[in-house]
């Protein structure tokens, strides 16, 4: 029996599905059988990617899967535990005893999938012991993080194609949502794939309606939300991409009769699981969140999301919107466009690309002040390195990126105390602020004129992200609408 047959029995013993949705068969068939195992698919959020590594490793124990987000890697291992899949992942979240057991236990074949983030493959003696082990599938998620053109690029992933290379694993498996054609070449090339087939689902959505409404100030937005969550039922997720915004639109709804849950970075790990929580069960029908909810949910029935400030990009965009009606149901996206939205992803660009100095200078202070750290945070740094916009979030950048990299680790939830391991120099190489600049202004200007297109929006999607075969209008959209009348 071909290791595909032996996979059609999994899919209904271990996953509880009698068929695979669309594109499923054809990858795995290529994974598990065909004459190439090198697979990069390209499928739009919901579309099933986790079953193609989570499947082939119920047959065939030894595959490592390297993903960015600890958070969605901790979601990866319970939905692998509950198809009873054996996993466990290695961050900088878990302790030096648990990633030694678990290493040891992928060794011994106990477990079934190793989770990894990119950062561990820096390591040297990480690297070494996976060069050891016998890897029958090595697969990368959110595979556009590896490209320097994209606007998620993550100089981390950049050591992936020499670890495929030293690892030799039977197959690799690499997954993104959302990729243009020149991203797709990138990871190509960055990932060392030399006989690669590629699987690309169209990114139209039949059922989603895009709309962009041109509005000025915060009460013409408020207004907007309210009448969509009256005209509009089911649930909702508002995006929001600063926290303070996030909060003063809050008040104002709640004053205005609005339940809803909050989701964000300044609110500690238990109180973003409770809200995700009631969000996911029903008990709420709307949550106001900034973009890093939604990574690796899977909640089928949501109707609206709104945007109430612009996106930095297409990408982020698309896969935003992309998490309603994952059941093929109508459902709506709209974006809220006050053009002086657009000063704050350009402020957020400047922010989000520290410079190696500036990352060097907070490494400093963290090491010789870690007392003012304890008693006021983030902003005994800013204070010192004289900060004059109090939304200038570098050093909470740096912050991120030095736990990343294992440099920083916080001694509990409360984010205060910390240890500090040395800053090598090669995570201070890999910072290219100005060319990421770059790309990502390029990207903002690519979400501004997406706001003004008078085409089809869908069709404006497919166009971005390079599909050929493309439909003539949607007939959905507010364009498309407001030509039919």
């Amino acid at each position: 029996m071909q290791e595909f047959e032996k996979g059609q029995k999994l899919l209904l013993e271990k996953f509880g599905f009698s068929s695979f949705r669309d594109g499923q068969e054809e990858v795995l068939r290529a994974l598990l059988d065909g004459e190439t195992r090198e697979i990069l698919a390209i499928w739009p959020t919901g579309a099933g990617k986790s079953l193609c590594y989570q499947l082939p490793a119920g047959l065939l124990s030894g595959t490592v899967v390297v993903s960015p987000l600890i958070s969605l890697m901790d979601d990866q291992v319970q939905s692998c535990r509950r198809f009873g899949i054996r996993a466990a992942a290695i961050h900088s979240h878990k302790s030096r005893s648990d990633k030694d057991k678990y290493f040891q236990d992928f060794q011994e074949r106990k477990l079934d999938i190793l989770f990894v983030t990119p950062e561990r493959f820096w390591r040297p003696e990480f690297l070494e012991r996976l060069k050891e082990q016998k890897i029958e599938l090595f697969v990368v998620d959110e595979a556009h993080c590896i490209s320097s053109w994209g606007m998620d690029f993550r100089p981390d992933y950049s050591k992936l194609g020499e670890v495929i290379e030293a690892t030799s694993p039977k197959r690799v498996l690499a997954l993104t949502a959302t990729a243009t054609a020149r991203v797709r070449e990138d990871i190509i090339e960055q990932l060392r794939l030399r006989d690669v087939k590629t699987f690309n689902q169209t990114v139209v959505r039949r059922n989603l309606s895009l709309n962009v409404c041109s509005v000025y100030g915060q009460d013409e937005k408020i207004r907007h939300i309210v009448l969509l969550r009256h005209s509009i039922a089911g649930s909702a997720i508002i995006y929001f991409s600063l926290i303070s915004t996030l909060e003063k639109f809050g008040k104002a709804l709640h004053d205005l009769g609005l339940s809803f849950e909050t989701y964000h970075g300044d609110l500690s790990s238990n109180e973003r699981r409770r809200a995700q929580k009631r969000f996911l069960n029903g008990e709420s029908q709307l949550i106001l969140a900034t973009p890093a909810f939604g990574l690796g949910i899977h909640k089928d029935d949501i109707r609206l999301i709104v945007h109430a400030e612009i996106p930095g990009s297409i990408e982020a965009y698309y896969q935003e919107v992309g998490r309603a009606g994952r059941d093929g149901k109508s459902s709506q996206a709209y974006l809220l466009y006050d053009e002086e939205d657009a000063s704050i992803q350009m402020d957020f660009i400047k922010w989000a690309t520290p410079e190696a100095s500036f990352v060097r200078s907070v490494y400093r202070e963290l090491k010789s002040y870690p007392q003012d750290f304890y008693q006021r945070g983030p902003r005994a740094i800013k204070k010192k390195l004289i900060f004059r916009n109090l939304r200038d979030f570098r050093v909470e950048t740096t912050l991120n990126l030095l736990e990343r990299w294992g440099v920083l680790k916080w001694q509990n939830d409360r984010r205060k105390e910390y240890d500090l391991e040395e800053l090598g120099s090669f995570w201070l190489d890999s910072i290219d602020a100005n060319n990421r600049s770059r790309v990502l202004q390029k990207g903002l200007l690519e979400m501004i004129t997406f706001t003004s297109t008078n085409g089809c929006r869908m069709r404006s999607i497919q166009t971005y992200f390079g599909e050929e075969n493309q439909i003539v209008r949607c007939g959905t959209c507010d364009v498309c609408k407001g030509a039919a009348d």
